[in-house]
């Protein structure tokens, strides 16, 4: 994955700043990260009696 090069003589374009794969990434984790620490949360006070 090459990431733009910018200068001082080019201004960059949206587009140029806009990677699809980050935002994937991004909106996938803010949704995977929940969900496994509700799993882990759920096991770990099964077996420890609080």
């Amino acid at each position: 994955m090459s990431r733009p090069v910018l200068s001082s003589d080019r201004i960059a374009e949206t587009a140029d700043m806009f990677d699809p794969a980050t935002t994937a990434r991004v909106i996938g984790m803010q949704n995977i990260v929940p969900v496994v620490a509700t799993i882990v949360s759920y096991a770990t006070f099964s077996v420890v009696a609080v």
